[in-house]
């Protein structure tokens, strides 16, 4: 109660007179109970705010002990240690344990040794039932003995593999190894494999007594298939997941389950019911199974294994993503640009990593095959179509259009090894382009038959306009105007014998016409 008071007294923002000290309550240097609930409370004197204190307390193996710790309970003031019955790690939780603070600048400790027994006791922690289990792979495990009660003059404290051989203490190629320390001495197992179950002894020699003291370490092969973590999927897809027990290290009784990410277990297929998530169980193994993905799923997924009473568990990340793609933009199968205009196409990356990205190759191709180089100012056409770097793609530059540039242009990516394509059309119009190929198929005394090889329509229907005349004289025009889908062929009558006519013909379409294409024939 004096403590109490003297606490209060001490808070108080109007009186300054106390010097701020570590308190521990009760006060040490010894907190003996027989049996639990105790605690032990530790808390800085002197300070108007404690909560501005900075207080820590380390355990006996040296740990700190942090704020999630079943064992520490904290407050606005004090920073209390429990006990309780229901734990019953009498050998674990004895020993010495230090608080410190922050008090002036300087850190002050204070130490208590807490036991709940005079009999003196040997403990193997962390373990269940003197067993322990593993996953292979699952990294670290260490193995504490601690003797309680005994003279630390005259005990000394071993281990011994499952062959009753003394583990050494560490070295370079040493996975399994032993410390020594105060009274208790640590095996650990850098990577736990298999191959590591077993019994192993904790032997204890004291005042020329021996103690044995055993653990049953048990490890297991499970394995998830797809081994990739995290999994990388595609939303509205399907996908199964299989958790397998490989090695099962002597078990007699092995159980796997699916649990979803809130802890629940994935049920069996059910005929009556809209199954998107299941799971079927086969032979120490259990097969999860999810369909139309959706965000819910973009989670961890955790298989569950009981082995002997023993739960274990392995857990899967889901994470979605966009398959690697490249985008040409516009974003369309085909664009139409008028002819003597300017354009720009873009393609680049979307779903590469930034290195990826920086190791990319992006090539335009164009309709012959042909890849579209720089550009190159005194080219001639390479000074109009060229192709140009970015730091994520390429631009595709088109000036001055003309007919001969429309067609499909290709964009290519080179990753590594994987080739990603994507396709865009151009469709250049305007005016058509003029006929060529214009001849006399068949001449008479009194008409002229001609043909002619049609030209680029300009992306639209065209029709041919035909002209002819008497050197030096007016030009008529033929009435009949042939159309796109015709045969480019034409009989011009009622002309004179041996004269020599002029002939000419050009395109029209709804954008204009092309310039003329003539010819020169005499009739007989």
């Amino acid at each position: 109660m004096a403590h109490l008071w003297l606490l209060l007294i001490c808070l108080s923002p109007h009186l300054t007179a106390c010097a701020q000290e570590l308190v521990l309550d009760p006060p040490g240097p010894r907190l003996r109970k027989s049996g639990r609930p105790s605690s032990v409370a530790c808390f800085v004197r002197g300070i108007q705010d404690p909560q501005q204190a900075t207080v820590e307390w380390v355990d006996p193996d040296g740990e700190v002990i942090e704020f999630f710790d079943r064992r520490l309970v904290i407050s606005d003031i004090y920073h209390v240690l429990v006990f309780r019955e229901h734990w019953g790690d009498d050998v674990k939780d004895t020993g010495n344990y230090t608080c410190s603070a922050i008090i002036a600048g300087k850190i002050v400790k204070k130490t208590i040794w807490v036991d709940f027994s005079d009999d003196p006791v040997v403990g193997i922690y962390p373990s269940k039932n003197n067993s322990i289990s593993r996953i292979e792979g699952s990294g670290k495990l260490i193995l504490t003995c601690k003797a309680v009660g005994y003279s630390a003059s005259d005990t000394k404290l071993e281990w011994l593999d499952p062959n009753y051989r003394t583990i050494g203490r560490y070295q370079t190629t040493s996975r399994i190894h032993t410390e020594q320390l105060h009274l208790r001495t640590r095996l650990q197992f850098d990577d736990v494999r298999v191959e590591d179950h077993g019994l192993y002894t904790c032997r204890v020699i004291t005042g020329g007594l021996t103690m044995l003291k055993q653990v049953q370490v048990n490890v297991y092969g499970i394995y998830i298939f797809p081994s990739q973590n995290p999994l990388k999927v595609q939303k509205q897809t399907g996908i199964s997941l299989h958790c397998q027990v490989t090695k099962p290290s002597g078990a007699k009784n092995v159980s796997v389950s699916w649990m979803h990410s809130y802890s629940i277990q994935v049920s069996s297929y059910d005929p009556r019911k809209t199954n998107r998530i299941f799971s079927r169980k086969s032979f120490m193994g259990s097969t999860m199974y999810i369909d139309d993905l959706t965000n819910g799923d973009n989670a961890t997924h955790t298989c569950q294994i009981w082995i002997d009473g023993n739960s274990l568990h392995r857990d899967i990340n889901l994470e979605f993503y966009d398959p690697p793609e490249i985008v040409i933009t516009p974003a369309e199968d085909s664009i139409r640009r008028m002819k003597d205009t300017t354009t720009s196409i873009y393609c680049k990356s979307k779903g590469l990593s930034e290195t990826q990205t920086q190791n990319a190759k992006f090539e335009w191709v164009d309709k012959h095959d042909n890849v579209i180089g720089p550009y190159i100012q005194d080219g001639p056409t390479r000074s109009r179509v060229y192709a140009m770097e970015l730091p994520d793609g390429s631009r595709l530059q088109l000036d001055q259009l003309t007919s001969r540039e429309r067609g499909t242009y290709t964009c290519r990516c080179t990753v590594g090894g994987n080739i990603m394509i994507s396709e865009i059309e151009l469709i250049v119009y305007g005016t058509p382009e003029a006929p060529t190929n214009l001849q006399a198929a068949a001449v008479d005394t009194n008409s002229i038959t001609i043909t002619w090889d049609k030209g680029y329509n300009g992306d639209t229907k065209q029709r041919f306009n035909i002209e002819y005349r008497q050197h030096d004289g007016q030009w008529t025009t033929h009435p009949t105007m042939p159309r796109d889908h015709h045969i480019p062929e034409l009989t011009l009558g009622g002309l004179k014998p041996a004269t020599v006519y002029e002939i000419r013909i050009n395109a029209v379409n709804k954008y204009g016409s092309s310039s003329y294409t003539s010819v020169s024939v005499t009739t007989v």
